[in-house]
C-alpha cells in the first residue's frame, strides 16, 4: 500500500493523478521562463517501462531528463513555488530529486542555481515530498493547466530504512554442504519441491533495483514438482518463516 503526500503550492489548472507503480526510472521536466512548465514521468511495473501522462505545456525551452539508476529510488523531492503575474495562484517554480544512494538533480524550473537553499535563506515558499521512514517513491499527482501548479507524490508504506542485512543462523540438520543466495531488496516468489519426506528443493526470486535474480536451486527436485508462493511486490513482503523439521 502507498502513501499518498498530499499536492502543494497553487490552486490553478485541473487535478492529475498518474496512480501507483513500482518505482520510477525517469522524470522528464520542462521549464519556460516562469517555473517548471511540463511533467512526464516514466515508471517501473513489473519489470516494465511505463510512461505516465504528459502535465502541463512544453515550451521552447525545451526538457531536462532525471534518471534514476536501476538500482536505487527516489526518497524526496525539494520543491520551490510563488506567485507570478499572469497566473491565477502560486504556481511551482523549481524541482529537485534526491535519491536513496545520495544522487542529487540539479534544481529543475526557474533558477539554474539552487533555488531551494535560496527560498530557505530568505523565508520563502517550499516544501519537501517525502515518504515515512525514507520510502520509495512511486507515483506523482498535482494540478496543471499551462504550467505546473502543484505536486504531490505517493511513497511506498512498506519500505523500512535500508540497513546491513541481518543474517540469521540456519536452523535444522547438519548434512549436506552449505549454500547462501546473499542479500537482495526482497523476495518476490519461493518455490518449495517436495518428496514423500519433506522438503526436497528450495528456489528464490529476488528483486534488485529493477533487475529480477532467480537464485539457484538447492536440493534435487522430485516428481511431485515444485509449489509457488508469489508476493505483491513491493507493497508485500516476507517478515517470517516458519518450519518443521525430524529425523
Amino acid at each position: 500500500m502507498a502513501q499518498k503526500v498530499d499536492a502543494q503550492g497553487g490552486k490553478g489548472g485541473a487535478v492529475w493523478d498518474d496512480g501507483v507503480y513500482d518505482g520510477v526510472r525517469k522524470v522528464h521536466v520542462g521549464q519556460n521562463q516562469d517555473g517548471v512548465s511540463f511533467i512526464n514521468v516514466v515508471y517501473e511495473k513489473e519489470s516494465q517501462e511505463v510512461v505516465g501522462g504528459e502535465h502541463g505545456k512544453k515550451s521552447l525551452l525545451g526538457i531536462e531528463t532525471f534518471e534514476v539508476d536501476a538500482d536505487d529510488y527516489i526518497v524526496k523531492v525539494k520543491v520551490t513555488y510563488d506567485k507570478i503575474f499572469g497566473y491565477e495562484s502560486d504556481v511551482i517554480t523549481s524541482i529537485t530529486f534526491n535519491t536513496f544512494k545520495g544522487k542529487t538533480s540539479p534544481p529543475y524550473g526557474l533558477d539554474t542555481e539552487n533555488k531551494f537553499v535560496l527560498e530557505e535563506k530568505k523565508g520563502g515558499k517550499k516544501f519537501v515530498l517525502k515518504g515515512k521512514n525514507g520510502g520509495k517513491l512511486v507515483g506523482f499527482h498535482g494540478r496543471a493547466g499551462e504550467i505546473i501548479y502543484a505536486l504531490g507524490a505517493y511513497f511506498t508504506t512498506t519500505t523500512t530504512p535500508l540497513v546491513p542485512a541481518k543474517k540469521l543462523p540456519a536452523v535444522g540438520g547438519d548434512g549436506g554442504a552449505a549454500w547462501d543466495d546473499g542479500a537482495y531488496d526482497g523476495v518476490k516468489k519461493v518455490y518449495v519441491g517436495q518428496d514423500q519426506d519433506g522438503i526436497s528443493a528450495v528456489k528464490f526470486v529476488y528483486s534488485m533495483g529493477a533487475e529480477d535474480i532467480v537464485g539457484d536451486e538447492h536440493g534435487n527436485d522430485t516428481l511431485l514438482g515444485y509449489e509457488e508462493f508469489q508476493l505483491d511486490y513491493p507493497s508485500e513482503y516476507i517478515i517470517a518463516v516458519e518450519g518443521t523439521y525430524d529425523k
